[in-house]
């Protein structure tokens, strides 16, 4: 009798034990699935979509099951193209400047247009192999310019757009006929009067005097001596110096540069003329 009661205990409890150790084994499975959701939750593709320079990041749904659809982050660029007609916009006979690869820029952050950042709030910024720039690398940055010497191509100053959240932003480029050294272009004199520069000639070399007939614009470099890889850009227009009864002329830029830049602004060996 004894026998018989203790071979029942016996099997009640290897019953139990053994559906104890079924349900840790079917717990233990469950969380090991979720972990694989969950990583799978984490999976990012990046690639290049066939736009090029534009950024697609595509990830799984966030209840880690498959859909027909994924989410695309665009990334926007600011492409340089030819402006021919000089009007800042882009025509539909004008290109992107394919010229422009792989040339760099001057890129900061204007705080307003009177005020012009310090040498040390320039940065020098490189252009894709298509020419532009990506969002990305223009953090708070919102003005860009640049002089591509090898290249003969000027970007004047302009602001950075990227605002309406899809498009890329567009910026003008010039090509220049004629560079013309501060040293070489017959500087009499300069003065700074009221945030203004003021550049007196008491002659013009040919190709100045035909863009002063032309009432066309004179770019300026000035390249302070301290800091020489980097530059600023502006422009002008040639008049004649009424004072003089006609036998001078003047060239007037407003620089907004810190007043420390007053003498170099006006030395001939930190200035570059740009004829377009």
């Amino acid at each position: 009798m004894k026998k018989k009661y203790v071979f029942i205990i016996s099997f009640i409890t290897l019953v139990a034990v053994l559906g104890f150790l079924y349900y840790n084994m079917g717990i233990s499975n469950i969380t090991d699935n979720a972990g694989i959701v969950v990583a799978q939750n984490n999976v990012v593709n990046d690639n290049l979509t066939g736009k090029e320079g534009t950024t697609q990041i595509t990830s799984m749904p966030s209840n880690g099951l498959e859909n027909n659809g994924s989410e695309t982050i665009l990334e926007r660029n600011l492409v340089i193209f030819i402006d021919k007609n000089g009007n800042e916009t882009k025509d539909a006979d004008e290109s992107a400047c394919l010229q422009c690869a792989n040339e760099q820029a001057i890129v900061t952050k204007q705080k307003t247009q009177e005020e012009t950042p310090s040498l040390a709030e320039l940065q020098i910024i490189g252009l894709s192999p298509s020419g532009t720039i990506a969002e990305s690398k223009l953090t708070e940055l919102n003005t860009i310019w640049g002089v591509l010497e090898s290249k003969n191509i000027l970007i004047p100053i302009s602001p950075i757009n990227l605002g309406d959240g899809a498009s890329d932003a567009l910026i003008p480029a010039v090509p220049f006929s004629v560079k013309i050294a501060g040293v070489n272009s017959n500087i009499l004199v300069g003065e700074n009067i009221d945030n203004e520069t003021i550049y007196s000639f008491n002659k013009l070399i040919p190709t100045m005097q035909t863009a002063s007939g032309k009432n066309s614009p004179i770019y300026v470099k000035f390249t302070s001596t301290s800091e020489p890889t980097k530059y600023y850009l502006n422009k002008g227009t040639i008049t004649i110096d009424g004072s003089t009864e006609g036998k001078g002329y003047l060239l007037k830029i407003k620089w907004g540069l810190p007043t420390n830049f007053n003498p170099e602004v006006i030395n001939p060996i930190n200035l570059t003329f740009y004829v377009i």
